[in-house]
């Protein structure tokens, strides 16, 4: 197998990546896509086929193509519109974990202000409002997609349409 960059073009002329986000156009959401179908079509160990695979993902993903999603042991599947829906919502949820995190010194700061030189202050100011922006953003009161379909159903039904 070659041991080469996973974003050199692999013929010389077009990038791996390329070779995967055709492949993933070309089939349609359930199809399944094995580790074994990738490293024998780039000729490529398992963990450059992952890092090819993930570059791929992030081209479709800009281009409003059907993504794929990882299957442990097994290698991918292509995503249908409700499991991107939720795909990113599991990326929010890791975002409101991450900015809570990112918060916890900024109340240290807060605590200390009165250390903190005129400039420091106003620098501690501006990321309490872009911390209270994105909590704005993330507000418990949001409703999952599941509760939005349900919703969304209950309303066809009163208005007599079926669904």
């Amino acid at each position: 197998m070659a041991e080469l960059d996973p974003f050199a073009p692999a013929d010389g002329v077009k990038a791996r990546w390329r070779y995967l986000y055709d492949l993933v156009v070309s089939r349609e959401p359930g199809d399944e896509i094995t580790y074994q179908e990738v490293e024998e079509l780039l000729d490529v160990d398992r963990p450059t086929a992952q890092a090819t695979m993930l570059t791929a993902q992030k081209h479709l993903e800009e281009d409003g193509q059907y993504s794929v999603a990882t299957k442990r042991k097994f290698g991918w599947v292509v995503m249908t519109p409700a499991q991107h829906i939720d795909a990113a919502e599991r990326g929010e949820k890791k975002m409101w974990r991450a900015q809570k995190r990112a918060h916890r010194p900024l109340t240290v700061a807060e605590a200390h202000r009165g250390e903190l030189s005129p400039f420091e202050r106003q620098a501690l100011d501006r990321s309490h409002a872009r911390h209270q922006a994105l909590a704005r953003f993330r507000s418990p009161s949001r409703r999952s997609f599941a509760e939005l379909t349900e919703a969304s159903q209950a309303r066809k039904l009163e208005r007599g349409e079926a669904s």
